[in-house]
């Protein structure tokens, strides 16, 4: 990795651990769907569930849409959007595994202080507020949803990790014994005690739903680690980028790694990697610098997705 390359990875790792720090406008109940032409400072990406054709972007100053739509040619084109017109700073967005149209998120409201958490139940126009969470409201800039079961969610606040077992509305803290700080966190999807954590100097994995960790792969010790994508049908294959690894892949359950070149040709750095939950092949990225990216072979080649 060279110089310019360190200093861009340097300064990713720095943005996903402090997050965001101004405040926006409040959400109103406006339902429509506003053409933009970009967006920016983005805090999340999730793959629609009832439509692979869609992604949700969670960003510093609301939601967003990037569909892929047919012009009147039938000539298939993408296509951003603002979702209604909310721009409070959505961290820890997270998509429900089952219900398309229910989102959980954290942040910053216009008026100062913290969101708690927020829920939205109407695909991302509307929000409101369930819980403040332990020592609240918080500000979770990293928020889980297990598949497995989805009333477990996890939340990393002031040193700490939170757990909801009813689906948001009452935190516990989790008395845990994991080193460092969170900087994302990835649930199993087919095992609820099982949960993976983006880690300060590595990635590690706790059996007892965040209690207990342990480091997972020698190739990530002492590594710095950006992202990771567990894939949804089998968690034995991930996708992860870091410093020492640049964009890489496992099949033993992020034991062994390896390189994947063909992303180093974008000279970018991915802060969110998703799998689409339909289509377990195809995986998405963005970036740093908020550009998307797309892979359908399980991240061997990848091509930037542009729209209109």
């Amino acid at each position: 990795m060279n110089k310019v390359m360190k200093r861009i990875f340097l300064l990713a790792l720095f943005s996903l651990l402090l997050g965001a720090t101004a405040c926006t406008k409040t959400s109103t109940s406006n339902t429509a769907l506003t053409p933009v032409d970009s967006f920016e400072h983005a805090h999340g990406l999730a793959v629609d569930i009832a439509d692979s054709n869609k992604l949700l972007i969670a960003t510093h100053d609301g939601l967003f849409l990037l569909a892929n739509e047919q012009d009147q040619n039938k000539k298939s084109q993408q296509k951003l959007y603002r979702i209604g017109d909310m721009e409070d700073d959505l961290m820890g967005f997270s998509a429900h595994p089952t219900q398309p149209r229910t989102f959980f998120a954290s942040g910053h409201p216009a008026k100062g202080g913290n969101l708690g958490i927020v829920q939205s139940t109407d695909g991302g126009y509307t929000w409101k507020k369930i819980a403040n969470g332990v020592n609240g409201p918080v500000d979770f800039h990293t928020m889980a949803i297990s598949s497995a079961n989805p009333s477990l969610l996890y939340g990393w606040y002031d040193g700490e990790l939170q757990k909801t077992l009813d689906g948001g509305l009452s935190w516990g803290v989790v008395e845990t014994d994991v080193p460092t700080e969170i900087i994302s966190l990835h649930p199993d999807p087919n095992d609820e005690n099982t949960v993976y954590a983006v880690v300060i100097g590595g990635l590690m994995m706790s059996t007892d739903q965040g209690a207990h960790w342990t480091d997972v792969g020698e190739q990530m010790s002492n590594n710095a680690v950006i992202a990771l994508a567990v894939n949804p049908q089998d968690p034995q294959k991930m996708v992860s980028f870091s410093r020492n690894l640049g964009l890489a892949i496992s099949t033993d359950g992020g034991k062994t790694w390896e390189n994947q070149p063909d992303f180093e040709k974008y000279e970018d750095i991915p802060l969110y990697l998703v799998f689409d939950p339909q289509q377990t092949n195809t995986l998405y990225a963005l970036s740093r610098s908020n550009k998307l990216y797309k892979s359908v072979d399980h991240a061997a080649t990848w091509t930037e997705i542009t729209w209109a």
